[in-house]
């Protein structure tokens, strides 16, 4: 089992910061790398939003018909669909994919038609769970007569 070691700030007398910075450069330029790493987490996610609307709408398009959950819910499909896709990719191939990409598009729409197709499957107004539970009524028990004939 290895060692744990602490990790702490540079003094300004240990020589590690260069040309006598002190500890308040050092933590802005902390403050400086979480706030890129901030900057390109939500651009990637915003990206991803974006390719998941547009390959929704595309699904919605090769799956024409009324969803159960709106244009809001084909869009929600979309987006975990074209996450879906990338990871199942990566999962069997051992390639990240961006959505924009050569492989990108095409899984992605690939994941949200398949997943848009089930969406309705199991959602539907006849088969959902909900309103079949509320329909469900219990048979009611008959009595058996027994006819005496004299």
């Amino acid at each position: 089992m290895p060692k744990k070691r602490k990790i702490a700030a540079p003094a300004a007398g240990d020589g590690l910061l260069a040309f006598g910075e002190d500890r308040a450069h050092y933590g802005s330029m902390l403050m400086d790398a979480a706030a890129e790493l901030f900057r390109n987490g939500a651009e990637l996610f915003l990206v991803w939003v974006g390719f998941g609307t547009i390959v929704a709408l595309l699904a919605k398009l090769i799956l024409p018909g009324k969803d159960p959950g709106g244009t809001m819910g084909s869009v929600l499909v979309g987006i975990f669909g074209s996450l879906v896709g990338a990871a199942s990719f990566y999962f069997f191939t051992g390639i990240k994919i961006t959505p924009v990409s050569v492989y990108g598009f095409p899984i992605a729409l690939i994941a949200t038609t398949l997943l848009l197709g089930i969406y309705r499957i199991l959602y539907s107004r006849a088969n959902h769970p909900i309103l079949t539970l509320m329909r469900w009524k219990r048979t009611p028990v008959r009595r058996r007569a027994t006819i005496v004939e004299e």
